[in-house]
Parts: structure tokens; C-alpha cells; sequence
């Protein structure tokens, strides 16, 4: 981990057109500008701990994390995200204690903003508040919707939901790199990585799709969105 000089300024970052912070005055903005801290961090270093105290939000700027929760047995990666995105916004409301880890995958650059300052706006600008619930709320419906289609499909539709989440959320290409781990892959799906290995190779004999160059190509999208759909 690394801390920065800050490079840039709020008002000119892509956060100031993100959805989010959309309805942040001038002088919201000039706020969280003069409390924030850029940091840097190289791939798999702990951003956020589960069971420690919260005390800042993140502002992804590049590169990816993933959100897990851990237990001894294993973990359970709840959602990657990728910039321009905020991490931790739960525990603004919340007990001010974070209840997922947050990893990086790549080398990932970040702004932390005191809870405290995302407080103090929220108690004067209504709008920003409700943008903060609306953000919540979404993360919320996707978790679970992720967890019920885990318990409902099998192993080939959990693999096919995950090639088309890479696809076509987190890096909006195919062929897409492939820079999460077998285990990654495991803990979003809730399988061992044993299984994860052996059905890729299943969909790569069967031509569904095609690995070259640390790079996956779904080269049947059909009969994938089949196989999710009814797996």
C-alpha cells in the first residue's frame, strides 16, 4: 500500500458525473476534496478487514476488488467491483464495523472519505441521502438475487452466470482477461475450485468457450445464457 500526493481535484475526477454524487453542491464537493487521502494498493492487499472498525469509504478509482466474507472453512465473494464505485457505504448507517473483507485483484487506486464528512453532508442535503439509500438498496437486491441463483442452479449454470457477470459487467469485453484466480472463481460460485477447473474444461471440450493468453472468450453466448437460465 502506498499513499499519494493528490493528483487530481473532486470537482474534475469522474466522481463528480457519477450517479452518486450527482446532487453534491460546490461546497460538498470542496469538503470531502480537502478530506480525502489517495492510496494505492497492489494486487491482493486487504483494503477493508471484516470484524474491524469502519471509519472510512472508498472511492474506486481503477482497477478491481472483490467484497467476500470470510469464515474458517471458507470464503463467499459477495460482488466485484470495478471504478468508478464506492465500497463501504453500508456501514455509513450501519454499526461503523465492516462485515466483508475488500481485497484487490489488480493494482487498484482509491480516494478514502471520512464517514464522518459522508454524515455531515447527508444531514443538510436531502437528495444526496436519498441517492446514499437508492445506491444501498441496489447493492442489496444484487446480493440477493446472487445468493438465490447460487442455491437454485448447479454447477454448469453457476460458471455460466459468472463467464457472462465477467462478460458483461466487470470488464465489458469478450474476450475479457482473466485476472481473478480459480479460487475467485470458487468463492463466487460457492464451489470448490476442483469443480470450477473441471467445469471450464467441460465448457472449453464442448466449444462454449475458449482460453488463450491468461484471456476466456465466450464463443457460444446462446447456449450459455441456456445453461444459465435452466442450470
Amino acid at each position: 500500500m502506498k499513499n499519494l500526493s493528490k493528483t487530481s481535484n473532486c470537482s474534475a475526477c469522474n466522481i463528480g458525473i457519477q450517479s452518486l454524487f450527482k446532487n453534491l453542491t460546490k461546497e460538498d464537493i470542496e469538503l470531502i476534496e480537502t478530506n480525502r487521502l489517495e492510496v494505492t494498493f497492489k494486487p491482493n492487499e486487504t483494503i477493508f478487514k471484516q470484524g474491524t472498525n469502519a471509519s472510512h469509504i472508498i472511492c474506486l478509482h481503477s482497477g478491481i476488488v472483490k467484497i467476500y466474507t470470510e469464515s474458517k472453512k471458507s470464503n463467499f465473494i459477495l460482488e466485484l467491483v470495478k471504478p468508478v464505485e464506492f465500497v463501504g457505504l453500508q456501514s455509513v448507517f450501519g454499526d461503523k464495523v465492516f462485515h466483508c473483507t475488500t481485497t484487490s485483484i489488480e493494482n487498484v487506486s482509491a480516494c478514502f472519505i471520512n464517514i464522518d464528512i459522508i454524515k455531515s453532508i447527508i444531514s443538510h442535503n436531502n437528495n444526496f441521502c436519498i441517492d446514499i439509500i437508492n445506491f444501498i438498496s441496489r447493492k442489496a437486491l444484487f446480493i440477493t438475487n446472487r445468493a438465490t441463483n447460487i442455491a437454485r442452479k448447479n454447477m454448469n449454470g453457476r460458471i455460466a452466470d459468472v463467464l457472462m457477470y465477467l462478460s458483461n459487467e466487470i470488464y465489458n469485453a469478450n474476450p475479457f482477461p482473466v485476472t481473478i484466480s480459480r479460487q475467485d472463481i470458487a468463492d463466487l460460485t460457492a464451489m470448490s475450485k476442483e469443480s470450477v477447473i473441471r467445469t471450464l474444461k467441460n465448457f472449453k471440450n464442448s466449444g462454449i468457450i475458449k482460453e488463450e493468453d491468461k484471456y476466456i472468450e465466450i464463443l457460444k453466448f446462446d447456449l450459455l445464457n441456456q445453461i444459465s437460465e435452466h442450470g
